[in-house]
């Protein structure tokens, strides 16, 4: 046997990340079945994780083994042994992901956070309202489906979107344990998740929104989440972005990064996305200059950038240019969002824009008024404000716990006034069969294994050419290095 036929040490290197899965199920299924906040979520995440690591990983041994039930035509680009990294790598990653939220979820950790102990689980469970409120607006205007949302803390905010479950994981950072603000980025990777499986939205702002330059292609999905986050968290999530961005280095405040939108330009998506609120009742248009104006002055002692030079060219984009690319972005993705949506916002009223430090302190004020609204503080087991979906499966199928989810507003109406409550339907919404991905790559699998495809002629096999199988590998962007190049949220 030569060295490209052996499979051996692929086959050991899965039996063993299959033996550290099984036993991440069993840490989890005790605590899921005494009914310990999220368990059960993360038990069925983990189960549908093994279910389609199996499947994943027979797809490419069988495919590119001696005897497998069919062939993977060879690509020129990835050779099987990167396909075989790359496949372990990817469950790897989600493996230990659940493990560092697990370690979370499931410990008692208290933190000394200025003299008063923290305990990590109540702050996660504000975290995870958030994130439910976030979303929910996409999911009432038919956006995208009921998904489960589960924060954990991170050194950076960032989103996880996995293919086999219908859940998205937000980092949050350790900042957040005690500081309000940091909690603001949660809107904004919410947005990642609706652009990433929202129904047909991508394709439709790819049709809508130039893609050429190439640097607009490359902007638009930072641009969506930007825009979401503002239409959803409002002027607050404007100011947290605008302090994120004073952060960075000169060099890299007017660099192209080739992912995000330049940081010296970005405060323009929320102060547009703000003004283009009236419309839909909400009118920021004072808070949006003050914002504005506040960028102004922090652009001045930067220097005042008039252009960028864009990642992959040597001709420099003009800030006309950018600013009304960005503004024709804007409209058309507000275009999928008729009806707009109730931003997070108390006390509207009380905040003015005219002295920047008061009015910095405000908007700030009243998103610590809306987290203080979601839990009575550091108690046992905290009974959210505001429901949370919840992962179940039935006869083999994984799906949401369908109910209602209250908005931010009516939060604050039941505060004092007990919890709202979910009312659990019998059905599951956003089902799949466990560990299926509800894309065409399920039926790729199911092909391939049942022996439908290429015929090779004089033989009773089948072929799958690169075209088929990359999309398999990567499974909508799901892999870290492969066919799709490195995705991440954030």
């Amino acid at each position: 046997m030569s060295y490209q036929d052996d499979l051996s040490v692929w086959e050991a290197r899965w039996e063993t990340l299959r033996g550290v899965t099984e036993d991440l199920l069993g840490q989890l299924e005790e605590p899921a079945a005494w009914g310990v906040p999220r368990a059960k979520t993360l038990l069925v995440v983990a189960q549908s994780l093994q279910a389609f690591a199996e499947a994943q990983f027979a797809f490419f041994r069988e495919g590119f083994g001696e005897s497998g039930a069919f062939d993977l035509l060879p690509s020129d680009d990835f050779p099987r042994e990167y396909v075989f990294r790359t496949t372990l790598e990817q469950i790897g990653h989600d493996v230990a992901l659940l493990e560092q939220i697990v370690r979370q979820r499931l410990s008692s950790r208290r933190v000394q956070v200025d003299g008063e102990e923290v305990r990590m689980t109540d702050r996660l469970n504000q975290a995870d309202q958030l994130a439910q409120l976030a979303l929910e607006p996409a999911v009432e205007a038919g956006l995208v489906d009921k998904t489960a949302v589960i924060t954990y803390f991170h050194k950076s905010p960032s989103i996880r979107v996995v293919p086999y479950a219908p859940v998205a994981f937000i980092a949050i950072p350790y900042s957040g344990l005690n500081s309000d603000r940091d909690l603001l980025a949660i809107p904004h990777e919410v947005g990642h998740h609706i652009y990433r499986h929202g129904h047909e939205l991508r394709y439709v702002l790819e049709q809508r929104i130039p893609k050429q330059p190439a640097w607009r292609r490359r902007w638009q999905e930072e641009i969506f989440a930007d825009v979401y986050g503002a239409m959803i968290a409002g002027p607050a999530v404007a100011l947290s972005f605008q302090d994120l961005l004073l952060g960075k280095a000169v060099a890299e405040f007017v660099t192209d990064d080739g992912d995000h939108p330049v940081s010296f330009l970005r405060p323009f998506i929320y102060h547009v996305t703000l003004r283009q609120m009236t419309p839909y009742g909400h009118d920021f248009a004072e808070m949006a200059a003050g914002l504005a104006a506040m960028w102004q002055e922090a652009l001045e002692i930067r220097g005042l950038p008039e252009s960028f030079v864009p990642l992959e060219g040597e001709t420099a984009v003009s800030v006309t240019e950018a600013r009304d690319y960005l503004e024709y972005a804007i409209k058309q993705i507000m275009k999928q969002v008729p009806n707009g949506f109730t931003p997070w916002f108390v006390a509207q009223a009380n905040v003015v824009a005219e002295d920047s430090g008061h009015f910095a302190q405000e908007l700030y004020a009243n998103f610590s008024d809306t987290v203080a609204m979601l839990t009575d503080k550091y108690i046992d087991v905290a009974a959210p404000k505001v429901p949370l979906y919840e992962l179940d499966v039935v006869d083999g199928m994984i799906g949401v716990a369908e109910g209602h989810t209250m908005g931010v507003s009516k939060v604050g109406q039941v505060n004092g006034g007990g919890p709202g409550v979910l009312a659990v339907m019998p059905a599951l919404g956003n089902k799949r069969p466990l560990g299926f991905t509800n894309t065409w790559v399920d039926q790729i699998k199911e092909k391939a294994f049942s022996g439908e495809g290429i015929g090779i002629v004089g033989s009773d096999r089948i072929a799958l050419p690169p075209d088929a199988w990359t999309a398999v590998l990567s499974t909508d962007g799901w892999n870290t290095g492969g066919p799709e190049g490195f995705w991440r949220g954030g």
